[in-house]
């Protein structure tokens, strides 16, 4: 008999394949913890951990997060005929913002001979050129009616 959280087993109780995927998540987040409390972050003389390196990479994928939410809100809006200018004005600056702090840390990250992150902030900015061409293409196609 197969159970959704316990794998194969014949009448093996469900908790314990609950007990395993906690352990699971336990370590997954610990291991991310380690690592980012590794003393002496790139870029930081030695001083500092790596969470801080990281930190403004998270910044902006925290913005991404924001204009994606904003772009379903103005193409929701659209979609009701109403007028979505009230998101799509939030929506214009928080992507521009972002694109410009993304082009300055990249920058920084190629003067300071970062590498990974780097690689990181040219992919977060790909991420954000295919948002800002989803949200416009959406709200054209919204726009027009199909």
């Amino acid at each position: 008999r197969f159970s959704a959280y316990g794998g194969v087993g014949a009448g093996a109780p469900a908790w314990r394949g609950l007990v395993r995927a906690a352990a699971a998540a336990r370590a997954a987040a610990a291991r991310a913890i380690a690592s980012a409390l590794v003393p002496g972050g790139e870029g930081s003389g030695g001083k500092g951990f790596a969470f801080g390196q990281l930190w403004t990479l998270f910044g902006t994928t925290n913005q991404l997060t924001a204009g994606l939410a904003l772009s379903v809100i103005a193409v929701w809006v659209l979609a009701r005929n109403r007028n979505p200018l009230a998101a799509i004005v939030p929506l214009t600056f928080l992507l521009f913002m972002t694109s410009w702090a993304l082009v300055l840390n990249l920058l920084d990250f190629l003067a300071q001979g970062s590498w990974m992150l780097l690689i990181m902030d040219a992919g977060i900015f790909v991420l954000t050129a295919w948002l800002i061409v989803e949200a416009a293409t959406a709200l054209n196609r919204q726009r027009r009616g199909a």
